[in-house]
């Protein structure tokens, strides 16, 4: 994807999920679309409570950028822990600012169903939208 900047414009991130960065061709400025961000990492915290424990998980990208969710899977803990580390391999990679995609493939792609999958769509998602701002 190319866009062409007028003479002395400023590069602003339109497209979400890609990194521009200007480039000379033929006398004109463009601004080149990078690779997309992608996510890096999730790890997660269980954080004990009174009547359930909390679990809370955080997204890592290749910018830099961090998003912050919240997957409790109530009196079991271990078992939304343990949906988590299934999913990692379905979570890592993706580019966060593609939301909806997410929750479709997860959803309509995957064997998981029940509270445990959808404890990790809440968490991811909510993580996602953090990085997205």
């Amino acid at each position: 994807m190319q866009e062409r900047l007028l003479p002395g414009s400023k590069i602003v991130r339109a497209n979400p999920g890609c990194s521009f960065s200007p480039v000379e061709h033929d006398g004109n400025v463009i601004a080149h679309c990078e690779a997309p961000m992608k996510i890096t990492d999730l790890k997660y915290w269980i954080v004990e409570g009174d009547a359930w424990n909390w679990t809370f998980l955080k997204l890592y990208t290749d910018e830099g950028l961090t998003g912050v969710g919240e997957s409790t899977l109530e009196y079991s803990a271990s078992t939304g822990a343990g949906s988590l580390d299934e999913a990692r391999e379905f979570i890592v990679g993706r580019d966060p600012f593609h939301v909806e995609s997410f929750l479709q493939d997860i959803h309509y792609r995957t064997f998981w169903q029940g509270p445990a999958l959808y404890a990790i769509m809440a968490g991811v998602e909510m993580a996602m939208w953090d990085i997205v701002g």
